[in-house]
């Protein structure tokens, strides 16, 4: 059978090209015929895209930028909406902060500029219902998934109870202190479940009897109250360290039980003399982890540095494993609740959103890193220069910042 080539019709009686898609192509019109920029095919029809030569198939098949509508000959960015962006635009072209898709038109923020879909994505202040172009300057309230602007928390007085904006509507307390409509509704809700839970006087001697001793009851109950100290809530703002060994299971593995306590009591007394060194308190351990507090966030973010600095020594002179020890560490600011009886602070382990953000921005970092976020930046004054913003973690709602410097080995 015959090979007949597809450009002249002619039968092939030497050598010739042939490409995967089957076309035949004799050595005359290859050198004859211009070929196409892209399949390497002769083309007797063709389009000039700059210079360069395409058939009408490759023409047909090629993406289209989206900014200047020219064919992509060459490589390309494409992006999850359909969006296919050629190197010249890319280079050229604003981009958004969140998905880094060039802009032609965009909402200027205080971070940078922001694409239509994802400003849409910014939530409103629920006081002013402004939209809130910058996450990393808002304040959420976690009982009702509220946020309030960064102007709102400023300027607008805030709830004697929980430390929110009073919003457009508050109440007052008999002793004249001003506080939001949750907090007032839930005083509602507490006061009605007391009366709830005293007996109901029914018809009868037994009805008024249950009705005088559940209001002897609570006589009672206001009198023991009114005779002890005076119980009360703070909010008060700290600083909290997350300190993780890392693969500590792998370190363990094969050595011995006395070294393996010997080393981790040496390790543990090594941050806790840090941290005390810096006005730091150690709040609890839970396996390997450790957590710290602090009053001032430059404090933390200084022990931090500190326990960095000095791991290398640790591990040469105390560490009597066959393995070094690497940790990563979070560093989170947040408002915590404090009870108190009287001037005595009650004691008790924290159970508060602060501490865990901590402890999810310590997940984040590398081996030997540090990793702050947007709260506890925000409270830096002789250390913000340590760090550059690295990444929005949309789950936590917080903006995650790492050292401008490569960690130690």
């Amino acid at each position: 059978m015959e090979t007949i080539c597809q450009f002249c019709n002619q039968a092939v009686k030497e050598k010739h090209y042939k490409y995967n898609d089957g076309t035949v192509c004799c050595m005359l019109c290859f050198n004859a015929l211009p070929q196409c920029c892209i399949c390497k095919k002769p083309c007797k029809a063709y389009s000039l895209q700059g210079e360069k030569i395409v058939c009408p198939d490759c023409l047909q098949n090629r993406p289209k930028c989206n900014l200047c509508g020219k064919v992509i000959l060459g490589a390309h960015y494409k992006y999850q909406k359909g969006l296919s962006v050629c190197e010249v635009c890319y280079a050229q072209w604003e981009k958004c902060i969140n998905c880094r898709i060039p802009l032609t038109v965009y909402f200027q923020t205080s971070r940078g500029k922001l694409c239509q879909e994802c400003y849409d994505k910014m939530r409103n202040c629920s006081i002013c219902n402004n939209k809130i172009l910058d996450p990393f300057f808002q304040v959420q309230d976690h009982r009702t998934g509220s946020v309030y602007c960064q102007e709102c928390c400023t300027k607008r007085p805030r709830c004697s109870l929980c430390g929110y904006p009073t919003g457009k509507s508050s109440h007052s307390l008999p002793d004249g202190r001003q506080i939001c409509a949750v907090c007032a509704q839930r005083s509602a809700v507490e006061k009605a479940q007391e009366e709830e839970a005293l007996p109901q006087a029914g018809p009868g001697l037994f009805g008024r009897m249950a009705a005088f001793l559940g209001s002897r009851k609570k006589a009672k109950e206001d009198t023991s109250k009114k005779e002890g100290p005076e119980q009360r809530t703070v909010h008060k703002e700290y600083t909290f360290l997350s300190l993780d060994l890392v693969d500590s299971t792998k370190i363990k593995q094969g050595e011995r039980k006395e070294r393996i306590i010997t080393t981790f009591k040496h390790y543990h007394d090594y941050v806790k003399n840090i941290t005390e060194s810096n006005s730091g308190e150690i709040l609890g351990t839970s396996g390997d982890g450790i957590a710290c507090i602090f009053e001032v966030a430059d404090d933390a973010v200084s022990t931090a540095f500190l326990v960095q600095k000095g791991l290398a020594e640790f591990n040469r002179e105390l560490n009597e494993l066959g393995s070094p020890l690497q940790i990563r560490m979070g560093i989170n600011t947040g408002e915590i609740l404090l009870e108190f009886e009287g001037d005595e602070q009650k004691t008790g382990d924290i159970f508060d959103l602060a501490v865990d953000l901590a402890a999810k921005a310590q997940k984040f970092a590398r081996v030997n890193e540090i990793c702050v976020t947007n709260h506890a930046y925000a409270k830096l004054s002789q250390n913000k220069s340590r760090f550059v913003r690295d990444k929005y973690v949309n789950e936590y709602n917080i903006t995650l910042f790492k050292q401008n410097f490569p960690p130690p080995p």
